[in-house]
Formats: structure tokens, C-alpha cells, sequence
């Protein structure tokens, strides 16, 4: 089973990646199963279908999120116009808040969060401000994309 690993492009030095399904590529949206070593949230917020973690098929229900931790093992099945946002990140990104990894873990076990139009609204805002953060490449960036981080991890 194909093992994939975070592979930022250069100039980027970050455990750390984001933008949309089209940006961070075709395996993004992999129709066969395969897993990571790094964590992967993504927002989807249009498209049908289906994403199988660990063996178990979550229908697409868009606004969802989606929480994959190193090693489980999904793909998605027979999507259909898959939209929103991927963020990657590996172990090393939590060291700013090391209680995130049982959060993770927890939401890991419950892999597909639907939300209601309010949480939507509240996350899309906030990846946007971490989407923001991360094309600027200021100063700071680091610590400020590890508390929106946390903060969604809380959200969620």
C-alpha cells in the first residue's frame, strides 16, 4: 500500500501546506487507499461521493471535516466535484500545543465531522485567515498558523 509523505515544495521549509484540492495536487483526491505520515484535515465544502477511512465509507454531506492521522489507511470513492480546503502538517507542527495530539487522535477515531451552516461559517473563516497567513510568509507566520491550528482542532 503506497506510504505518501509530506513533500513541500522549495521555498517552503514548513512541516506545513495548504490550498485547495486543485493546488495541492492529484493525490489530494486519491481513488485508491493509501496512507500517510502526516496528519490531513480537509474542508470540503462541495462534491458527492464518498471518503472510505479505514475501511468504513463516509458519505460525502458537504460542509464537512475530515480528519486523517498518520498510518489510517482512505481514499476517496467515486467522487464527484470535490471542493475546499486540504491543510498537511506533520508531528513536529504541534510542538507549540503537544495537547493537540490527543485531540487529533480523538477526532482521528470519528474521521467525518458534518457542520451545521454556523460551524461552517466559523471554520471557513478561519482557514481563510490561515490561508491568508500562510501566502504572506511574514514574520511570525509559524507560531500565528500554529494557534489557528489549535484553535480549529477546539473548534471541531
Amino acid at each position: 500500500m503506497p506510504l505518501h509523505r509530506l513533500d513541500v515544495p522549495a521555498p517552503q521549509v514548513l512541516p506545513f501546506a495548504m490550498g485547495s484540492f486543485d493546488s495541492i495536487g492529484p493525490l489530494s483526491r486519491a481513488p485508491f487507499p493509501h496512507r500517510h505520515t502526516f496528519y490531513e484535515i480537509t474542508y470540503v465544502t462541495h462534491g458527492t461521493g464518498a471518503h472510505v477511512i479505514d475501511l468504513h465509507h463516509w458519505p460525502l454531506t458537504p460542509p464537512q471535516l475530515c480528519f486523517i492521522t498518520p498510518g489510517q489507511v482512505h481514499y476517496w470513492e467515486r467522487v464527484f466535484g470535490l471542493r475546499g480546503t486540504v491543510v498537511l502538517f506533520e508531528e513536529a507542527f504541534l510542538l507549540a500545543h503537544p495537547e493537540d495530539r490527543d485531540l487529533l487522535r480523538h477526532l482521528g477515531s470519528s474521521p467525518s465531522l458534518p457542520l451545521t451552516h454556523r460551524s461552517a461559517a466559523r471554520i471557513a473563516g478561519l482557514l481563510g485567515r490561515m490561508r491568508l497567513e500562510y501566502g504572506d510568509q511574514q514574520r511570525g507566520m509559524v507560531s500565528v498558523l500554529q494557534a489557528y491550528l489549535h484553535i480549529l482542532l477546539v473548534e471541531a
